[in-house]
């Protein structure tokens, strides 16, 4: 207490004026780290009771104590996540005494948001971004990365104690309990421990229907997570129709009967409020494993419905005797294919979704709108370059066609493909020429018309690099503005195409294998109808 005194009257927020300002801050986390390095309990407890920044100091005090520790910094000293040890898992009853005062992993369950220009790397977990960090050393230092665990599976559950974001999302009357571990052959999976689930019965002369357990993770924004302020949340899915989840379950030999389990998704509909759709269940036996398929279609997801968790769905599949369900089922990983088949238009009407699908969307422009009056998406910016982005980078080899875009004023203005950011993405511009336009880095494979200083309009495939729009191809077109066009872009490998009406122009180039798609604006706005994106026929 006396140290933390001192440190108020020498670095106190009346010496260092500002919203927040780093100096006195990094003095309580120096206090927290040389008081509790120690324990990672202890520093929390410390950072968090000096007060000031406390969501950035507990962050950052955080971080470094669990880089001094490692896992054991959360551990209870039973050897729990390690690969020796038995792959039950119990449920504990709620009068039973905690192990330690806190539980830093379990509410979290290696939860991560990041508001960010590259929108498929909003929704996240730990595990995923521990690989991405651990393979950026090994590339670094000169080292082939990391094998992507399970085939490139999304969820693998690899990391000791890593459940990547999987809950139950359900209400329940049966216990449940969820952790990582490992099963048969040393094999890590995610291990859902059930209790007393009942069967489908007849009680007092009516039907009860069967309970089901869904287990999920989200792949967009969570239910409230739109309204935080003043951090706004930035981001694309993970998931769309046309791609097919995939997953390896296994029931435990000694489960008391059969589950029904399938796969399931978690929808935003028209209402703004979420819905689970499940595929048809597999009944699964004591001892038995499956892999569980199923393609998302368009029809369970209108336009502005977003898929915002996937996982398992469980249930009693026992028919004969109407015992209860006592058991585990293990989920070995769950992953889907990579091109999507996908229509983003315009909802016919205003309603709660609305919101959420221009959410999904990551504004890099001054104004975004999805406008219902008008049928268009609107992108507008004032002044430079903004772009509107939509998918992720497992988006690799696709065939996008933006329908009715429309440039009302400035120049350049255009569509992009495999964007990966706010500057990394290929684009196909129109190039108003003379002094109002924008002038390009030629690249050394460029077909660009020999007279470069000509003032006719033209339709420039280009690479944005950082800073740099480098010209990768053109040709002359004498587009009009306030007039629609249909844009086609086709990705394969190297081999990038372009097509707007007669129009077609080809490059190549290695420096993005994926991302999403965009609408550019510069120094004005454009219009557009509609966006498909589908893979290569």
């Amino acid at each position: 207490m006396r140290t933390r005194e001192r440190i108020e009257e020498k670095y106190g927020y009346d010496k260092f004026r500002g919203y927040s300002h780093v100096v006195p801050n990094h003095a309580v986390m120096i206090l927290a780290l040389v008081y509790g390095g120690h324990d990672f309990d202890e520093a929390m407890h410390i950072v968090n009771t000096c007060g000031w920044d406390t969501d950035c100091n507990s962050g950052n005090v955080g971080c470094l104590v669990a880089l001094m520790h490692g896992l054991k910094a959360f551990e209870d000293g039973d050897d729990e996540g390690s690969e020796d040890s038995e792959a039950t898992v119990k449920i504990e009853d709620d009068d039973d005494d905690e192990k330690r005062r806190y539980d830093w992993r379990g509410p979290l369950a290696d939860r991560v948001l990041i508001s960010s220009a590259d929108g498929g790397y909003s929704v996240n977990n730990a595990a995923r971004i521990a690989y991405d960090i651990a393979n950026m050393g090994r590339k670094l230092a000169g080292e082939e990365p990391f094998p992507p665990p399970k085939g490139g599976a999304q969820y693998h559950f690899s990391l000791p104690g890593s459940v990547q974001g999987f809950q139950v999302v359900s209400e329940q009357r049966a216990r449940v309990a969820i952790k990582q571990g490992y099963s048969i052959g040393n094999r890590s999976g995610l291990a859902i421990h059930i209790g007393d689930l009942e069967p489908e019965m007849v009680m007092e002369m009516k039907m009860e229907m069967k309970e089901i357990i869904d287990v999920m993770t989200d792949t967009f924004a969570p239910f409230g997570a739109l309204d935080m302020d003043p951090y706004e949340f930035v981001g694309s899915p993970l998931v769309y129709p046309g791609q097919t989840l995939a997953a390896l379950v296994r029931a435990e030999s000694t489960n008391t009967t059969h589950a029904d389990v399938s796969l399931a998704i978690r929808v935003y509909e028209g209402n703004g409020l979420p819905h689970i759709r499940m595929n048809k269940p597999v009944s699964l036996a004591p001892g038995a494993s499956t892999m569980l398929e199923w393609t998302i279609q368009s029809k369970f997801l209108a336009s502005g419905h977003l898929v915002q968790a996937v996982g398992v769905a469980i249930s009693n599949g026992d028919t004969t005797w109407g015992w209860p369900f006592d058991g585990t089922i293990w989920l070995d990983h769950l992953g889907w294919g990579r091109t999507p088949t996908l229509c983003l238009d315009i909802p016919i009407e205003q309603d709660a979704s609305t919101e959420f699908y221009k959410h999904s969307f990551v504004n890099g422009a001054d104004r975004f709108d999805i406008d219902t009056l008008i049928g268009k998406f609107v992108v507008a910016q004032d002044q430079g370059e903004g772009i509107v982005s939509y998918g992720t980078r497992e988006w690799d080899d696709y065939r996008v066609v933006f329908r009715d875009f429309t440039i009302n004023r400035g120049t350049p203005a255009g569509v992009a493909a495999r964007v990966r950011g706010l500057n990394r993405y290929y684009g196909l511009f129109f190039d108003n020429g003379g002094g109002a336009s924008i002038r390009f880095a030629s690249s050394s494979s460029s077909n660009t018309p020999d007279d470069s200083g000509s003032s006719r309009r033209r339709v420039v495939l280009v690479k944005a690099l950082d800073q740099q729009r480098i010209e990768l191809a053109s040709a002359y077109a004498d587009w009009e503005f306030d007039t629609p066009y249909t844009i086609t872009l086709e990705l394969r490998g190297d081999l990038l195409r372009a097509e707007v009406g007669e129009v077609r122009i080809v490059a190549r180039d290695v420096q993005f294998p994926s991302g999403g798609i965009g609408i550019v604006a510069t120094d004005g706005s454009v219009l557009i109808g509609s966006i498909e994106v589908g893979p290569l026929v």
